[in-house]
């Protein structure tokens, strides 16, 4: 732990469950990923301890966020 600090420093980067997007004719994003696994994933992390989750709009145009708030709904 970081002296003076009580969260716990586990960070997730969320950009691969985003999976895989189209924007403007070019691929953009990550192989796909399936949602019930993505979402079992951000769920281990969570139990674990994760505090922060890298997460944009442009991980397969918002899709990373809505998987990040089903577990969040799930959790709170």
């Amino acid at each position: 732990m970081i002296a003076g600090w009580d969260e716990h420093p586990l960070g997730v980067g969320c950009h691969p469950i985003g999976g895989a997007a189209i924007n403007q004719g070019h691929a953009a994003g990550w192989a796909p990923v399936a949602d019930d696994n993505a979402v079992d994933a951000l769920l281990s992390t969570h139990a674990q301890g994760a505090t922060v989750y890298d997460t944009s709009d442009v991980y397969g145009l918002g899709h990373s966020l809505r998987l990040l708030g089903r577990i969040l709904a799930q959790v709170s």
